[in-house]
């Protein structure tokens, strides 16, 4: 049992009884209390009983680095799933010689893994430590009683992730996010042990309530002396509190401080100031027992029916974006140094709010968010007790079929067969490891899992009607019991959830369970609801890139935003083999932006800007090339947040129109000339911003954009390099499709190469890569002080070879 503060077992004595001041308290602790153990893993794909043996011989097994992915080595498969990308699933295992640094007696040590996918059984010494299914969950182990002094330390971990379609998106396999030691005194704050509210805030005076998890593992009560600490950015103290307390032995408690701050500076979008929380425990000889670091904001939040979401007493919209958690040629194995460029790319185009879909994330990356200023929903589930549809053959192939499509066509197999046993812990993990995030403005207990006939009855959708499913009541049992697990950890932000069928989840109460209530490409309910339920809080948790969706959000005050499907392209949710990913975000899978991005940036930002795209017709996707067939029709499209465009080409005008209040875009029908294509845009009859698109010659030569960023918390870099091929004037040629060979020399490797050829069966683990469009991208990681790292790059096309050098 957990003692409140209230309990006689803790006694908080006041100020005046405080030891004698010429008590020296120690500094820090004298070890590194929390270290990852990334490198130099032994990897092999199938299964190996004897593997779990701590003397099992892993001599000949494949050396790697955590995080890793290994079905994004692929090979792309159609015996395989397009729900998760036709790359392959199986068993695997991992094993680890631990090098337990500076070990002392009494010492606690802790294994903890931020996610691997799927079914993760650990071993430690021979010992069975346990199993944890979801592949999204972080989860530790106490290995203190099994390390061996006077001999190695073996982890082994085994991976099932057999049922390839268990999801309906590429989930990744393997250990792909972060491990850590975790070491600790036998007096600590214990694992995700402090939660950090902020019940006033003001930009005059602000107050901090800290709840601090402490255990002591000993055999006899502990005298503690309990320093809190908050300092700033600038790493400046603001304010110092102290308590002591009596701590009986083989105890937890939880105790609370609170703190006030002047002139605090307030977390938000537009400007995301973090703090940090230092608890150190001490004894009374003023030797510290621990010490944990907790970040967090100073902030409020506000939703309201009426008038939509506050921060800190400021409206906002959520200009969101939904985004998987896969990265091209990383896979899932996507760290957050590598997506930094795509969410600055986001940032830059307005955004505001990412929904993790539809999962819990790895903890790395929600610290990026809060320290770039996105509102985040962090979501647990795609599904409860009951599996939805995973597509084997293509998206939606085989549904004309009915109920005779499953198994050839879909699988059922997920989550659902581990609701039962797992969801509330998974659901409370989350919550407890990501309650002091001032990003995460929301918990979403779960994405469309009221979806018709998917898999809960809708007899009003006739053409998929199957009476043998549940009935959609079920839904509001289960949201009940996972709301209930979310508050009774947090009780400060607002539990959603993304329904597909507002009409069915209405009827059974489902809104009503909820503190503000997602639609999924419902705008056309969004009046209708808000004026039959005047107390709901309503926005778009899942929608396209239309501009009337985008107009339902703008023209009505009470729509808090909405979330984009997607931000990002991703593996998976694939149509017929060859085609493995989903196409339809903002951003392609190797970081480049698409015209949609920009269409995106003219609505959601006020800077002036304009960019030009181009149709033909024959495809959805529109170009930002002017390389076609002479005397082709075409549809030029101006994005731009000015009041009208004129369109050169040639240095001829093609006239000068205003912006189209139904598409939201500027446009031109135009037959194709070679040259070059210019537009100038106007606010107020000023001229504000320009675009040009040039016709590309023969390929001439090679150009490289590389985009380093360092992470000084694991001191490596991770460099992106776009190479391109463009002709004598730089222009990038859309029809250079030759192949690119890298080299490369000193100290570094080559994570993987890409294209955004989404039919390319390519390897990602290679030194080489076709050009689609005149492009492709090769990503370096080197150690953080690397200065001998070298990239040849040679194109076959043009017999030309390019180096880049750090």
């Amino acid at each position: 049992m957990k003692i409140k503060f209230t309990s006689l077992l803790l006694i908080v004595f006041a100020a005046c009884t405080m030891q004698p001041q010429h008590i020296t308290y120690e500094k820090g602790l004298p070890f590194i209390r929390k270290q990852d153990i990334n490198k130099a893993w032994k990897f092999q794909k199938g299964d190996f009983p004897e593997a779990s043996e701590k003397e099992f011989n892993d001599s000949d097994w494949t050396v790697t680095d955590i995080p890793h992915d290994w079905a994004i080595e692929g090979p792309f498969s159609s015996e395989y799933a397009s729900a998760t990308g036709y790359l392959p699933g199986g068993i695997a295992w991992y094993r680890k010689d631990l090098v337990i640094p500076d070990y002392k007696e009494g010492r606690k040590y802790t294994l903890m893994f931020d996610g691997a996918y799927q079914n993760a059984e650990v071993w430690f010494n021979d010992n069975y430590l346990g199993k944890r299914s979801y592949g999204y969950s972080s989860f530790y182990y106490d290995i203190t009683p099994y390390i061996k002094t006077e001999e190695k330390n073996v982890i082994a971990v085994k991976l099932d992730h057999t049922i390839v379609s268990d999801s309906r998106w590429y989930t990744g396999n393997g250990i792909y996010r972060n491990v850590w030691l975790i070491t600790r005194k036998p007096v600590h704050v214990k694992t995700w042990g402090t939660f950090i509210t902020t019940p006033v805030v003001s930009e005059n005076l602000s107050t901090v309530l800290t709840e601090i998890e402490i255990q002591n593992d000993l055999s006899s009560s502990q005298q503690l002396k309990i320093l809190s600490t908050i300092i700033d950015k600038n790493q400046l103290e603001v304010s110092q509190v102290s308590k002591q307390i009596k701590l009986s032995a083989q105890k937890d408690s939880i105790i609370s401080i609170e703190q006030e701050i002047k002139q605090a500076q307030l977390w938000s979008p537009d400007s995301p100031s973090t703090y940090q929380s230092i608890i150190r425990i001490f004894n009374t000889e003023g030797k510290i027992w621990d010490e944990y670091h907790t970040t967090f904001g100073i902030r409020s939040i506000k939703f309201t029916p009426d008038k939509g979401l506050f921060c800190n007493g400021k409206p906002y919209k959520m200009k969101g974006v939904c985004m998987h958690h896969d990265y091209g040629s990383l896979g899932a194995a996507r760290t957050p140094e590598a997506i930094y460029p795509v969410l600055k790319k986001l940032k830059a185009a307005g955004c505001n709010a990412i929904r993790t879909s539809h999962n819990p994330e790895d903890p790395e990356y929600i610290n990026m968010l809060d320290t770039m200023g996105f509102f985040v929903m962090e979501e647990a589930f795609d599904e409860f007790k009951r599996g939805k549809k995973k597509w084997i053959k293509g998206r939606n192939v085989g549904q004309r079929l009915g109920i005779k499509a499953y198994p050839k066509y879909y699988n059922r197999n997920g989550y659902s067969d581990l609701y039962e046993e797992w969801a509330k812990q998974d659901i409370q993990d989350m919550v407890k490891r990501d309650r002091n995030h001032p990003c995460i403005i929301m918990w979403s207990v779960g994405n469309e899992t009221d979806y018709p006939n998917d898999p809960y009855q809708d007899a009003n959708v006739k053409s998929t009607f199957d009476p043998s499913l549940p009935h959609p009541k079920e839904i509001a049992e289960l949201v009940t019991d996972l709301s209930n697990w979310i508050k009774e950890l947090d009780t400060t932000r607002a539990i959603t959830q993304a329904l597909a069928n507002t009409p069915v989840t209405n009827a059974v109460g489902v809104p009503e369970l909820l503190d503000v209530v997602g639609y999924n490409y419902q705008e056309q309910f969004y009046e209708e609801d808000h004026l039959k339920y005047p107390d709901r809080v309503i926005y778009g948790s899942e929608n396209g890139d239309s501009p009337e969706a985008w107009k339902a959000v703008r023209d009505n005050e009470y729509i808090s935003g909405q979330f984009l499907w997607t931000g990002m392209d991703y593996h998976g949710e694939a149509g017929m083999f060859r085609n493995h990913s989903f196409a339809g975000g903002l951003i392609d899978y190797c970081g480049a932006e698409k015209p949609d991005y920009y269409f995106r940036k003219s609505l959601w930002t006020d800077t002036p800007m304009a960019k030009l795209a181009v149709s033909n017709g024959n495809s959805w996707e529109k170009e930002m090339h002017w390389n076609w067939k002479d005397g082709e029709q075409l549809k030029v499209i101006c994005y731009t947040n000015c009041d009208e465009a004129e369109l050169m080409m040639n240095d001829r005008s093609l006239g000068k129109k205003k912006m189209d209040e139904k598409s939201l875009t500027i446009s031109w029908d135009v037959g194709y000339n070679p040259g070059d294509l210019v537009v100038n845009c106007f606010k107020d009859g000023i001229k504000k911003a320009t675009d040009t698109l040039k016709t590309a010659g023969s390929p001439n030569k090679l150009t490289l954009n590389p985009t380093t960023v360092h992470l000084s918390k694991f001191n490596y870099n991770l460099t992106q390099i776009e190479v391109s091929v463009t002709d004598k004037n730089g222009t990038v040629v859309p029809t250079a499709n030759s192949k690119i060979s890298f080299e490369l020399k000193g100290d570094g490797k080559i994570l993987g190469v890409c294209n955004a050829d989404y039919t390319s069966l390519e390897p990602y683990k290679a030194n080489s890569r076709s050009l689609y469009k005149g492009k492709c991208y090769v990503i370096i990681e080197s150690p953080g002080n690397a200065t001998n790292v070298e990239l040849l790059v040679y194109s076959e096309e043009i017999d030309k070879e390019l180096a880049w050098r750090k």
